[in-house]
């Protein structure tokens, strides 16, 4: 890097692994920091902030859509029975696809 001696490493899991905290990496990463303050560590890359912002859009989005569903459903119908089993059966579709996914 900038003309200087370096070495990379690389880190990435096979698919369908457990994968490990990126937090615990960065953990391990500073201790070997403060061991050996002569070698500089730095992060080139990081793949996995988008996928974690990507994944919080989504799930607001979903809980977003949910709210306004049941809020359709009450003010169409405007019966509290009716929302409350829409309301149920919302996280109660979900179940079932995502456990194909696992």
């Amino acid at each position: 890097m900038a003309g200087r001696w370096s070495a990379s490493r690389s880190r990435a899991r096979a698919a369908r692994a457990r994968s490990t905290s990126p937090n615990g990496v960065r953990a391990q990463l500073a201790k070997l920091q403060a061991e050996h303050p002569h070698i500089r560590i730095t992060e080139a890359f990081n793949f996995v902030d988008p996928v974690q912002e990507n994944f919080d859009g989504s799930m607001w989005l979903l809980i977003e859509g949910a709210l306004l569903a049941v809020l359709v459903v009450w003010l169409f119908l405007r019966d509290w029975r009716a929302t409350l089993v829409s309301a149920a059966a919302l996280p109660l579709s979900i179940l079932r696809p995502s456990a194909r996914c696992t």
